[in-house]
């Protein structure tokens, strides 16, 4: 049962991964986070980067307060050639190396921690419209699962008959062991 439930993972992990010929790069065009690195659901409540479960599924575990490094620099990139290990303090000295660490006036303390107008002038405008947003949020937000549910409804009637051969085949195929 295990073997099957890894399967599961494979499949769902590299539905979203797409090969880059000319860098190598695996890319991961999933959903990103707020700084570009990719978020991959393996379960409903589970929610990891992508680039850490690229590693784990083919190197293994590894201590949660590791880094998983990239030698490329493409945050979204989950191939495991490109990943390597290091501590916090390596990711920082990496970052440094590679120039892509913030200083100077592009460093978000540089105002001495004060808040820009932008940011005061946006959680003022939220304050003053919650009630709106709010709405606006929620409704939106039933469309778009009501649009996904049926979608999903939609493609599995019209593409029925070949997943349930490809489910059929694939339970054959770790009765027989060929697939683990």
């Amino acid at each position: 049962m295990a073997t099957a439930a890894a399967n599961k993972f494979y499949d769902k992990f590299f539905d979203k991964v797409n090969v880059d010929e000319t860098s190598s790069c695996w890319l991961w065009s999933g959903s990103l986070n707020k700084n570009g690195y990719g978020l991959f659901r393996p379960t409903y409540k589970t929610r990891v980067l992508a680039h850490r479960f690229s590693y784990l599924l083919v190197r293994g575990p590894f201590s949660l307060s590791t880094c998983v490094l990239h030698t490329c620099d493409v945050r979204n990139c989950v191939n495991p050639t490109h990943l390597f290990l290091g501590t916090r303090a390596d990711n920082i000295k990496d970052m440094v190396a590679k120039g892509r660490h913030t200083k100077g006036e592009t460093h978000a303390k540089w105002n001495g921690g004060k808040r820009t107008p932008r940011t005061a002038y946006s959680k003022k405008f939220y304050k003053e419209n919650k009630e709106r947003i709010d709405a606006y949020q929620k409704e939106n937000y039933v469309k778009t699962k009501a649009t996904r549910l049926a979608t999903c409804k939609k493609y599995y009637e019209e593409n029925k008959d070949a997943i349930l051969a490809k489910q059929a085949l694939r339970r054959n195929l770790i009765k027989e062991g060929v697939v683990k």
